[in-house]
C-alpha cells in the first residue's frame, strides 16, 4: 500500500494533464475514423461505377466494329458503280465518233 501511496505522491498535476491531452486527441483521432471509412467505401462504389463505364465503352467499339463491314459493302458497290460507268464510256465514245463520221 504505502509503494502505491509513492506512486500517487510522484504524479505530478502537468503529467495528469499531458495523459488527459493526449488522451482526448486519441478519442478525436477515433472518432474521425468513420467518417474516413464511409469516404473509402464512396471511392470503392466510384471506382465500381468507372468499371461499368468501361464496360459500356467496350461495348459501344464492338457495335462500331459491326457498322465497318456494312460500310466496306457501301465501298464495294460504289466501286462496282464505277466500273459500270467506266464501260458505259467507250459505248459513248462509239456513238461519238459514228455520229462524227455520219456527218
Amino acid at each position: 500500500m504505502q509503494a502505491l501511496g509513492l506512486i500517487i505522491s510522484s504524479i505530478k498535476p502537468t503529467d495528469l494533464l499531458t495523459y488527459t491531452q493526449i488522451h482526448s486527441k486519441n478519442l478525436l483521432q477515433t472518432s474521425l475514423n468513420p467518417s474516413q471509412g464511409s469516404q473509402i467505401a464512396l471511392q470503392g462504389s466510384q471506382i465500381a461505377s468507372q468499371g461499368s463505364q468501361i464496360a459500356s465503352q467496350g461495348s459501344q467499339i464492338a457495335s462500331q466494329t459491326s457498322l465497318n463491314p456494312s460500310q466496306g459493302s457501301q465501298i464495294a458497290s460504289q466501286t462496282s458503280l464505277k466500273a459500270a460507268q467506266g464501260s458505259a464510256n467507250p459505248l459513248q465514245a462509239n456513238q461519238q465518233s459514228e455520229l462524227t463520221s455520219e456527218e
